[in-house]
């Protein structure tokens, strides 16, 4: 007769406990990077003065990248 042998529908429980340990950790790990994440505007910070009086889309953007000197497409 051996025993520990079950083979029925349940996982033994240390199985189940290291199993429940690793999602934890992978939890713990994925919230940490998460909350690194963070990003920055640079736009709002500058400020853009036009007079668009009949001007062109192609000049209007133009304008803007002259002032704030990134590109905008």
């Amino acid at each position: 007769m051996k025993k520990n042998d079950y083979k029925g529908l349940f996982c033994p429980l240390g199985r189940i406990k290291k199993w429940l340990w690793i999602m934890k950790l992978m939890a713990f790990f994925f919230f940490l990077g998460m909350f690194q994440v963070h990003a920055s505007a640079y736009a709002q910070n500058e400020m853009v003065t036009l007079d668009v009086n009949r001007m062109t889309v192609e000049k209007v953007f133009k304008t803007i990248t002259q002032q704030l000197s990134y590109d905008i497409f």
